[in-house]
């Protein structure tokens, strides 16, 4: 039985990497949103905030969070 590795510890693992790597947050709709700064997200229980100079802040639920992206690989 493979372990489950869920979002959130996966996005903290992404927003620690040093020197930081900019990603993609994909959703469960196909919309994609880039990261470019580890201090750009902050991360909750349910909801995680993603901030982008000169627009809108995102507020995106986890559970519609289908993936991380990186240029390497996919998480």
């Amino acid at each position: 039985m493979s372990e489950e590795i869920s979002i959130i510890t996966e996005l903290h693992r992404v927003l620690d990497l040093r020197p930081f790597q900019p990603f993609f947050i994909v959703m469960n709709s196909g919309e994609r949103y880039e990261v470019t700064g580890s201090h750009q997200v902050a991360v909750g229980r349910n909801v995680i905030v993603v901030l982008r100079p000169g627009e809108n802040s995102l507020y995106l639920r986890i559970n519609q969070i289908s993936s991380l992206e990186t240029p390497e690989a996919v998480i």
